[in-house]
């Protein structure tokens, strides 16, 4: 059996394992991707980028590609059904970038992997399935198995970003703790029709919400609530209940693959045991709704990129507790936003007092600090 030699291990190529790796190749600090995907997944899942993680990106010199292909969203409409509630404009955020990224996940990826390979094109491993650790004194060994042969990994620490399903973390054995919501979705992209191209659109329509954001090539993700989860919905049910709560028309025939999903919310008890290391929905797994997860998960990437640069020839347990207590944190705050935002989002037997609220909040002084809020100013 092949075994390799290098700094860091990353279990998990996604956007937050690309990322990481980014970094750490940045600052010269040698590591080694096991990612058991032979390819980016072509599916789009989550879409926006929030600007501290675009600031993030620009500290990197990676930030050009992001905006080349993304779509900019630039302020918010609100209505109750098709009657229009108030508007949120992003403009008067800090700068530079005063606007939502919209992109699918798999373009994100494809940047990232796109930069990492300038960096160091040996080191992203695909196809490798990781099936144990050994940690010691010394650091931990990483065994994996896939189209390359059985081969193991040799490293002074292993970070997981391998997803809520981690390995590592189960191999760490560490509880995650937290709770599933009754609050279920479907989702799906079409044709952008509605001349709301830099836009985000929300309903708040009494049977529950409905969310409508720009992407790229002038298509259009919606998210629907439902009353129950819906694996395998029809392009016309969804269609027909888009145009009853919103009086948008969507062709069914030109609307994309639709997926239902429901709602959990779950944080490690610790993101770091001796030398294994957990970040993104490794470590937190938040609701959808407000688009946190994987910009949280880049926050993760980055803090700890910055505890490993200057401790990873002589680790300190002190700068990686610390590092737990900022992972875990800043999971719960986005969490709690995250609620904030599905409460808001659920049927309502009261709309009209919910509205008034709701218009209150998009008003001066208020609207500059949901603003920011949305926009996840608040990390």
């Amino acid at each position: 059996m092949t075994v390799l030699h290098t700094d860091v291990t990353i279990v998990g190529g996604g956007p937050v394992g690309l990322f990481l790796a980014v970094r750490l190749r940045s600052r010269g600090i040698h590591c080694r991707i096991l990612e058991r995907r032979t390819s980016v997944s072509p599916h789009s899942r989550s879409i926006g980028i929030h600007p501290p993680s675009l600031e993030l990106f620009a500290k990197c010199g990676i930030v050009d590609a992001f905006l080349d292909q993304g779509e900019r969203i630039e302020c918010a409409e609100v209505y109750d059904g098709s009657r229009r509630i108030g508007s949120l404009s992003f403009h008067r955020c800090p700068g530079p970038y005063r606007f939502v990224l919209s992109l699918p996940q798999s373009a994100t990826e494809t940047i990232l992997e796109d930069a990492l390979r300038r960096l160091d094109p040996q080191c992203l491993l695909r196809g490798a399935e990781v099936t144990g650790l050994d940690p010691d004194d010394q650091g931990c060994l990483v065994r994996s198995s896939g189209g390359n042969g059985a081969h193991s990994i040799r490293s002074k620490i292993v970070v997981g970003c391998d997803g809520m399903n981690s390995v590592v973390r189960k191999c760490m054995g560490v509880c995650f703790q937290g709770r599933a919501y009754p609050d279920t979705y479907v989702m799906g992209d079409a044709e952008d029709d509605t001349g709301c191209r830099s836009t985000a659109c929300i309903y708040l329509a009494q049977e529950g919400l409905v969310e409508s954001f720009p992407l790229p090539g002038l298509q259009r993700r919606w998210v629907l609530k439902t009353d129950e989860r819906m694996d395998a919905p029809s392009k016309s049910w969804f269609c027909d209940e888009i145009r009853r709560r919103t009086r948008t028309v969507l062709v069914a025939d030109r609307v994309g693959s639709l997926h239902g999903f429901g709602i959990q919310a779950y944080v490690a008890s610790r993101t770091v045991t001796g030398r294994i290391a957990i970040i993104g929905d490794a470590a937190h797994v938040m609701s959808p709704i407000g688009g946190q997860g994987m910009n949280v998960g880049w926050m993760d990437a980055w803090d700890l990129a910055g505890v490993l640069g200057r401790e990873v020839r002589g680790i300190e347990e002190r700068n990686l507790d610390r590092h737990d207590r900022r992972v875990r944190n800043r999971a719960h705050r986005a969490i709690r936003r995250a609620e904030w935002n599905m409460r808001l989002g659920r049927s309502c037997r009261r709309p009209g007092l919910r509205n008034a609220f709701v218009r209150s909040i998009l008003c001066p002084p208020l609207d500059r600090v949901v603003a920011r809020a949305l926009t996840m100013r608040w990390i």
